[in-house]
């Protein structure tokens, strides 16, 4: 009897631990310009789960316990160098993070998206006006984005938004656009102002003429 409830403890014990080693599936952290930034792998993926806040940028203004890094412009952004296997995203490295994570509710040039559903498991579990459940690791903070001609920062607790390197969608006008990772978590002001509006979404709405300023993540292939 003992020895059934000590294999029985011991096979608990296992499994807990395995439990707890796939929760979020932590990975090595990323050494960059003498900041250690946390990552984790996320089906083919790793990602970084910080905001990049390396030289140069602009430093958020929030007088709050979260750390949304740093907002860079797009000349900086291309200009990151970064250890081998490292790189800013793309648009298809987003598109892959986004299918990870559940189905696309849409998927044309201008714009890939997933629903709420998918964006709550991206959103950390705090901060949001309409807060997710961070269970991908990700862990996604509402900084908003900084306009540097009306130098000011806008959307904050409702938006974060990202860098992509993919440049020149198909139906722009203007070829300096680039893709940027938007994720909602807001209540949107149509009618009462009170529809819940979360999600995450690849778009076309960045001018690449230093006007916005984005926070930045770095990826890799596992």
């Amino acid at each position: 009897m003992k020895r059934t409830l000590l294999t029985l403890s011991l096979l608990c014990t296992i499994l807990f631990s395995c439990s707890k080693k796939n929760e979020n599936n932590p990975s090595a952290s990323l050494e960059l310009n003498g900041r250690s930034y946390p990552t984790v792998k996320i089906g083919s993926q790793t990602w970084t789960t910080m905001n990049y806040d390396g030289p140069g940028g602009i430093a958020s203004p929030r007088n709050d316990e979260y750390d949304y890094g740093k907002y860079y412009s797009e000349k900086e952004m291309l200009a990151i160098k970064l250890p081998d296997g490292w790189r800013v995203p793309s648009k298809e490295d987003f598109v892959k993070l986004m299918k990870s994570q559940g189905e696309l509710t849409i998927d044309v040039p201008e714009v890939t998206a997933t629903d709420a559903d998918g964006a709550k498991v991206l959103k950390a579990a705090s901060s949001w006006y309409l807060p997710g459940d961070n269970s991908s690791g990700f862990n996604i903070l509402p900084g908003g984005y900084y306009q540097s001609f009306s130098k000011e920062f806008l959307e904050y607790k409702g938006m974060a938004y990202f860098w992509t390197t993919t440049s020149g969608p198909a139906l722009s006008i203007d070829p300096n656009y680039y893709y940027c990772f938007r994720v909602s978590g807001r209540y949107s002001s149509p009618g009462t102002g009170s529809e819940p509006e979360t999600g995450a979404e690849v778009r076309d709405m960045t001018t690449g003429d230093n006007v916005i300023w984005y926070n930045i993540r770095f990826v890799k292939d596992n």
